[in-house]
């Protein structure tokens, strides 16, 4: 499952304080967090990049890739093509949901 989002707790940078974006892998059956990356925004791009070092440094491909949000669909859909596994958009992303569920008990 991959997905991202705005995280609600400001950082502090040398300007100004932001909301970060977390761009988050987890495994489905697992729900082990396979790799995650704060950005300072929806930076496309940059995440097809850290996409493709995910499964570079897991040494598997993936068989499918389950994405909730059309946008990051459309990002990866390339990828996908290239190293031939499939991209399946779905209405929940249930690992990911509790990962973030555990997240946000840990954190406050």
């Amino acid at each position: 499952e991959v997905d991202y989002e705005y995280i609600l707790t400001p950082v502090r940078d040398k300007k100004r304080p932001y909301f970060p974006v977390m761009f988050i892998v987890v495994h489905h059956d697992t729900e082990f967090i396979i790799n995650s990356e704060l950005a300072v925004s929806e930076d496309f791009v940059a995440w097809q990049k850290v996409f493709l070092k995910t499964i570079e440094q897991s040494g598997m491909l993936p068989g499918q890739v389950w994405i909730k949000k059309p946008q990051l669909a459309e990002v990866l859909a390339p990828i996908a093509k290239q190293l031939n596994f499939d991209l399946l958009l779905v209405k929940q992303l249930s690992a990911i949901v509790q990962v973030r569920r555990h997240m946000r008990k840990f954190f406050h």
